[in-house]
């Protein structure tokens, strides 16, 4: 989808400004690491024990923004070992993406 409105070929309604945003068709390594780290920068806080750990919360993210053009996707579980480690933040920055109300729960 790369204008506002209907697009008939994802059957998804679009509500952005497209001159707001420039993906190339062809877009080289650095143009992709740009936003890459950007996003990844949302992580930054978090003390995660591997670094596979931040590449799950990551592709967490991105899943869920791509989510509506997937057939099937992945669940991802979010765990750590004490509670007030940032588990709900973290999930919840995936959120938006797909929920209207977050769900802020602990739970052991």
């Amino acid at each position: 989808m790369m204008n506002a409105g209907y697009d008939a070929v994802t059957g998804m309604f679009g509500v952005f400004n497209a001159q707001q945003f420039s993906v190339p068709d062809k877009p080289t390594r650095q143009q992709a690491e740009a936003p890459l780290a950007e996003i990844s920068e949302l992580l930054s806080e978090f003390a995660f024990k591997t670094d596979h750990d931040r590449a799950a919360a990551l592709a967490g993210i991105l899943t869920a923004v791509i989510r509506p053009s997937l057939v099937q996707a992945p669940m991802f579980h979010v765990k750590a070992s004490a509670l007030p480690a940032g588990k709900v933040i973290c999930a919840n920055y995936s959120l938006p993406c797909h929920a209207t109300k977050r769900h802020a729960a602990c739970f052991p």
